[in-house]
């Protein structure tokens, strides 16, 4: 546990997903999304691209520079739909919101069980006739707003 002055990035260097990553032990296709104060870890931490890249690219390929823009805004989209699941599920099930003293062992089955709990609640609002938010799939690149709250 961490004093609440700790950076983020300090914190997160101390974790076991950290040393794995450091380590090269993840499997080739996990990628870590995140935020740009951790862009200079590398490897499979996925960051977006700092505003300084963007301006310079900006000034000298503009095809570029909205490639990298819409990328920068897909991570984001990314990361607030998992950022807002885990919400969701703290919401839902207060006891993750605060210390569990459970065997660490144990944490996974928690956390799934908390998942299925909850894929089965939304699943039956769903079929409730609730309507569903947001769009998904291949259609949704045709509503990318670069310019968007996500945007650098």
């Amino acid at each position: 546990m961490w004093p609440g002055a700790t950076s983020d990035l300090t914190a997160y260097s101390q974790t076991k997903l950290y040393q794995l990553v450091k380590d090269g032990k993840l499997p080739d296709w996990a990628i870590i999304l995140m935020d740009q104060i951790y862009s200079s870890l590398g490897g499979q931490h996925l960051t977006p691209f700092g505003k300084q890249d963007l301006e310079r690219v900006k000034r000298v390929n503009k095809p570029l520079y909205l490639k990298m823009s819409v990328f920068n805004h897909l991570l984001c989209s990314m990361r607030v739909t998992v950022e807002r699941a885990l919400g969701q599920l703290v919401r839902r099930f207060l006891l993750i919101a605060s210390v569990i003293e459970v065997s660490y062992t144990r944490v996974p089955l928690l956390a799934t069980t908390c998942a299925v709990l909850h894929n089965i609640g939304v699943e039956r609002w769903l079929a409730d006739g609730k309507p569903g938010r947001g769009v998904y799939g291949p259609e949704a690149y045709e509503l990318i707003d670069v310019g968007g709250p996500c945007a650098n």
